[in-house]
């Protein structure tokens, strides 16, 4: 379905919705969200007022510049720059570029009517779903066989304390009805394209990396816990790419509607569809880990993990403690921290669940 061009019926199908609207609500309308722009020679509307017109929830994310409606049916993602559009798993597209105008996404004027059309086409053949329920997580023991990550003062190693600490997390969770699994059971050696592989392929909801860190200073310990940073170069791009062995060339900044430059715009919607979930549950994983462990909360970050990169669901890397802290080694050493840790993030994991659900799979 291509987006029908713009007719003189969208002011006044707009007018329409507006006066309805009036009717049935007693929402607000910030003026300039009811204006109707002339850009470039087409008709605009801003995509926050579509989105309360038709009762769907709209999300921003400035960091990345794209937008999403969604409600009980539909999904809808858009790029500031581009013409594409992800309507649930198809791919549609607008007659001129989605914009960023008088700090407000704004759309071409003809796709509110399509939106309706097509609103009420998926009312009449799709029911009601359930609601949105956490069921699988994927946890990921950081490094393992030749790969023994950090090693500690008196020789501790990262791989046997990830593993150790995994294996209580997900016992945490099980005991909760979630069904976990784990990229690896044992000291083997898995590649981080592998890891990726096989959150994808269970087609988990979370995914948690679990490792210890190193620093060169004897002096820093801490836990933190990282979510994917929004700095996504070609580099990065080619490299999941490859693993997912999709064809995508380098990214076009103008509109484009070759083949190239669809994909590599599908990628990138794709890419960074869960960015803000990440750093939401990073945030829930954090304050559970401070509220229950002794050691220094280091915070929320983001970093260019490639463990992350390609994960299609809301993935955090947890840096449960520093090796090379004497401290720190030694508390890691016992059963009963690396317990404590698998509990508080379990109480992190569930407590966004909590949360994730309530919002049916939508960040507030």
């Amino acid at each position: 379905m291509i987006f029908s061009k713009a007719n003189p019926l969208s002011l006044v199908f707009l007018c329409g919705l507006f006066i309805m609207s009036g009717c049935a609500t007693t929402q607000v309308y910030h003026p300039a969200e009811s204006r109707l722009f002339r850009i470039d020679g087409a008709s605009y509307l801003p995509l926050s007022a579509i989105a309360k017109l038709n009762e769907m929830r709209f999300h921003w994310d400035a960091s990345a510049r794209k937008a999403e409606l969604k409600n009980e049916t539909v999904h809808l993602r858009f790029r500031v720059g581009s013409p594409v559009v992800m309507v649930n798993d198809e791919t549609e597209l607008l007659d001129h570029p989605v914009l960023w105008h008088q700090g407000m996404v704004v759309v071409p004027s003809s796709f509110s009517k399509t939106l309706a059309d097509y609103l009420g086409r998926e009312a009449e053949r799709i029911p009601p779903r359930p609601p949105y329920r956490i069921g699988t997580v994927v946890v990921d023991a950081g490094h393992g066989g030749r790969d023994p990550g950090a090693i500690g003062r008196t020789g501790t190693k990262e791989k046997n304390l990830t593993l150790d600490i995994a294996r209580r997390l997900k016992n945490e969770l099980e005991a909760q009805g979630i069904h976990v699994i784990m990229t690896r059971k044992d000291d083997h050696f898995v590649s981080l394209y592998q890891r990726t592989y096989i959150a994808n392929r269970a087609k988990a909801d979370f995914f948690v990396s679990i490792h210890c860190n190193a620093s060169r200073s004897r002096k820093v310990d801490g836990f933190e816990v990282y979510y994917l940073s929004p700095n996504v170069d070609d580099t990065a791009r080619a490299s999941v790419a490859s693993a997912e062995e999709l064809p995508i060339e380098e990214e076009q900044t103008s509109y484009d509607t070759s083949s190239a430059g669809l994909k590599t715009t599908l990628w990138d919607l794709v890419y960074s569809e869960h960015r803000v979930e990440s750093a939401e549950f990073a945030k829930y994983v954090t304050w559970a880990m401070h509220k229950r462990l002794p050691s220094p909360n280091r915070g929320v970050k983001s970093a260019r993990f490639f463990v992350l990169k390609g994960v299609k669901m809301p993935a955090i890397l947890v840096e449960a403690g520093y090796l090379t802290h004497r401290g720190e080694e030694a508390s890691l050493k016992q059963k009963a921290y690396r317990q404590d840790v698998a509990e508080a993030i379990a109480f992190g994991i569930l407590a966004y669940k909590n949360e994730f659900e309530r919002t049916d799979g939508f960040t507030d």
